[in-house]
């Protein structure tokens, strides 16, 4: 059981505090032991007020003795695209992180779905640009997505942008004598902060 949470935090890359902790009480397991037999290093970084979260120092663990990043942006997407799997129940196995900068932010190949899924973490940080451009590869390539972020103000945006989108292609492609966009666009509530903050 310790190897098995080592290697999702491994897989993540990063970790939230409290996904680590739920992750454990998930399984029934002894909180102080199995931290201590973890081996993981930790990070605190301090984040700038977005998208639901406010500004705050949280615990971050690892398995490398360096951060994955230094900087409080990317460690911020790292760990809510750890909480996102937790919380789809997406098996490590099955998920797979993007190229840096290319695709979507994750793939999910849920056995259950039987299609891959594409996985975008917002933290607020992007821009009408940026959600246009992944919600059109996404309907380009007829995939499912799952939207995440940790507002729902924000996922709101997100649904009417998506349908809007799904809507103008669908007119399109009916005039094409096509079919309609195969794919659904979801949204999730993602809260990694939650048992994460420093005190």
């Amino acid at each position: 059981m310790i190897a098995d949470l080592r290697t999702e935090v491994a897989v993540d890359r990063a970790m939230a505090g409290g996904t680590l902790l739920r992750r454990i009480t998930a399984r029934g397991l002894d909180v102080g032991d199995t931290i201590g037999a973890l081996d993981l290093s930790m990070t605190l970084i301090t984040t700038a007020a977005a998208c639901g979260h406010r500004d705050d120092t949280y615990v971050v663990v690892h398995t490398t003795p360096k951060p994955p990043s230094r900087s409080p942006v990317v460690m911020r997407h790292l760990i809510g695209l750890s909480e996102t799997r937790y919380v789809l129940g997406a098996h490590r196995d099955h998920w797979m992180h993007a190229e840096r900068g290319r695709g979507p932010d994750a793939l999910w190949r849920s056995p259950d779905h039987g299609r891959t899924i594409a996985i975008e973490y917002d933290t607020g940080s992007y821009g009408p640009h940026t959600r246009l451009a992944k919600l059109s590869e996404a309907v380009r390539l007829d995939r499912d997505l799952i939207w995440a972020a940790p507002s729902v103000p924000r996922l709101r945006r997100i649904t009417a942008e998506a349908a809007a989108l799904v809507d103008n292609v669908n007119t399109g492609r009916t005039r094409q004598g096509w079919d309609p966009y195969p794919g659904t666009i979801r949204t999730r509530l993602t809260r990694w902060d939650a048992g994460s903050t420093y005190l």
